[in-house]
This record gives C-alpha cells, sequence and structure tokens, in this order.
C-alpha cells in the first residue's frame, strides 16, 4: 500500500474492526507531516517542549499536557524549584541544604557529636556542630572546663560557689575588680567575720585577742596598738574625751633606762635596797618631737633616798645633764625637742 498525503474530513464507523481472512498491519497509515492535526481529538499534545521536563495534565484535560520547567529529570537526578510537601514519610540516603525551614524535627532524630552530656556548637573547620568534653551539661549543672568571655550583666537567683574550696580567685592583680557592692550582710575571712551594724563595722565577733590591722597599728576590743617603734599620729585641732583617759604606768624599784614607749615612771623609793636611784632618759633623737614624761617619787622617801634622772651622750636637761629629786613624793614633767634636748614643764 503506498503511503500518500491526506487531506479532508474522514468519517469512519463507530467501531473499526479488520478482516479476519486479510491481514492488516495498521487500520489506517499515513503522513500528517503537513498538518499541525489540530483538529485530531483525544490525541494529548504538548504545546511547552522543555528539555528533561516531566509532563503534568492540565485542568483534568486528557488533550493538555504541560512540561514544568520547575520538575525536571534529566535520568539520574529529580531536580525541583520550589517547595515539596508529603503526607507520607520522605526517605534518602542524605539531605543537603541549611536547613533552616525544616520543623517539628525531634532531637531523638538527630545525631550528636562530641561525647555523652556535651552541649552542640558550631565547629568552624567544617561548619557543622559537634560536641566538647569541655562544655557538658548533667542533671541540673553546666560545667565549663576553660575560660568563659560574658559581654554583658550576670544575674543570679542561687549562689555563686566555686567547685573547690579555697582553689579559685575573684579578679587578679593586672585585672581587679572596680567596686565591691554588698548589703549590710557578714563577710567571712575563714571562721573570722567582718560585718556592719547600726552602721558601725564589726570584726571579730567581740573577741579579746583578734584585731584589725591597719598597716603598723592593730584595732583590738579594748584600744589601738602600735609596733614596736611606730608613732601613732592623730591630727586633730582640738580632742575631747567623753570619759576618763589612762597612760601607761611603769613602777620601778631599782635603777632604770627608759625607752621611747614609756610616760609616767612611778619610783617606790619606800621599796628601795639602796640610798637613791638613778633614771636614765632615752635618747632626744630617740622620740617624737613634744614628747612628754612623767617621772614620780610614789614612795615618799625622795629626801632619803633622792632620785636622779640623767641623760645620755650630749643630751641636757634645761642645760644640765642630770636632776635629782629630793622632796617627798615630788615629780616632774619632760619634754624632748626629738634632737638633744630636754625642757621640764
Amino acid at each position: 500500500m503506498a503511503y500518500n498525503n491526506m487531506s479532508g474530513t474522514v468519517f469512519l464507523p463507530a467501531e473499526l474492526r479488520p478482516r479476519i481472512d486479510i491481514a492488516y498491519a495498521n487500520i489506517l497509515s499515513g503522513n500528517l507531516s503537513t498538518s499541525d492535526a489540530a483538529d485530531v481529538i483525544n490525541v494529548p499534545r504538548v504545546s511547552n517542549a522543555t528539555n528533561n521536563a516531566i509532563l503534568t495534565n492540565v485542568n483534568g484535560d486528557a488533550n493538555n499536557l504541560v512540561c514544568e520547567s520547575n520538575l525536571t529529570f534529566d535520568g539520574d537526578t529529580l531536580a525541583v524549584v520550589g517547595e515539596v510537601s508529603s503526607s507520607l514519610n520522605i526517605s534518602a540516603s542524605a539531605f543537603y541544604g541549611d536547613g533552616s525551614n525544616l520543623i517539628n524535627v525531634r532531637a531523638d532524630n538527630v545525631v550528636a557529636e562530641g561525647p555523652t552530656n556535651s552541649l552542640q556548637f558550631h565547629d568552624p573547620s567544617d561548619g557543622d556542630l559537634t560536641g566538647s568534653i569541655n562544655l557538658t551539661f548533667s542533671q541540673d549543672s553546666l560545667f565549663l572546663t576553660g575560660g568563659l568571655n560574658i559581654t554583658g550583666g550576670i544575674e543570679l537567683e542561687g549562689d555563686f560557689i566555686p567547685a573547690t574550696a579555697n582553689a579559685r580567685d575573684l579578679g587578679s592583680p593586672t585585672k581587679p575588680w572596680r567596686a565591691l557592692y554588698i548589703s549590710s550582710s557578714t563577710i567571712f575571712f575563714g571562721s573570722d567575720s567582718l560585718s556592719v551594724e547600726d552602721g558601725n563595722m564589726k570584726f571579730g565577733s567581740g573577741s579579746a585577742t583578734k584585731a584589725f590591722n591597719v598597716g603598723h597599728m592593730h584595732f583590738r576590743d579594748r584600744g589601738i596598738i602600735m609596733d614596736q617603734g611606730r608613732v601613732f599620729n592623730l591630727a586633730a585641732h582640738q580632742m575631747r574625751f567623753h570619759g576618763g583617759v589612762a597612760v601607761k604606768r611603769n613602777t620601778i624599784s631599782e635603777n632604770h633606762v627608759m625607752t621611747n614607749g614609756e610616760y609616767l615612771v612611778a619610783v617606790q623609793t619606800d621599796q628601795l635596797t639602796g640610798s637613791n636611784v638613778t633614771i636614765t632618759l632615752p635618747p632626744g633623737n630617740t622620740v617624737v618631737d613634744g614628747q612628754t614624761f612623767v617621772i614620780k617619787d610614789e614612795g615618799g622617801l625622795a629626801s632619803s633616798k633622792p632620785i636622779r634622772i640623767l641623760t645620755q651622750a650630749d643630751n641636757l636637761i634645761d642645760g644640765q645633764n642630770s636632776i635629782l629629786l629630793e622632796s617627798p613624793y615630788a615629780a616632774i614633767t619632760l619634754y624632748c625637742d626629738g634632737s638633744t634636748k630636754y625642757f621640764i614643764c
């Protein structure tokens, strides 16, 4: 049979059946290349042919197919431009992308890196998540080995307690804290406390032996004590004492060399074993300018057992090397210029 172009309209019965006594390869054949077959019905058509695009039906019309440019398959890879939704599970050997829009991903479906209880953090070497033994969380505690840099303030609703006693510092010599604010509660130094009560600082909880030291000055429960050889200066134009004033009283019954730490020397002339007694003043250059000394005959026998007051080296008392107390219960008050001279008040 020859194949020729066909034009016009072909009318067919409702059903075409080949004759069983004749062998036919086709019922109808021909070349439609010169026609767009626009009037041929029930034949699906594609108007936007796109390389590797998957065909989809449009509006349920069997004769209308569309190439989806956003859904392609090149024989190996199915590519989708846009969103993918599924009512069932999606499985794959691997998923690629930043996963920024993934939701409802449970932690038990994520494989954690690092040791047990380690917190996950961004690994700059490969951009993945990882963990470290130096940053872990267990039960209700966060454990950090290493430094902690915080920009901003920290507010605590619990105690701030070091893990090991007497092993950590607050600040350093090169990075000290600027200020420390506390309430009137107590600061403990070991078992000793420093507190504020009614606006007054309190230390030692009333102990008679513990002292609050400032330089060479020691504040005790019953007074201020200076280290040996140190001078306590009280700068005031006037002083008022609401109570009695007591000075150190040193009783002697034999020859005595005074120190610069003495004030009142009480001579017990009624207890002397000799016929007189000598009191030697300290060198003038070892005392403070204006320092005062008092020497008193408390025994009342200076008339028969005189008290000789003697200076050292080239020191003088009102121009003399020595003076005598020869009257019963006699007393003398001397002050020094802090150099070589003593004067009688």
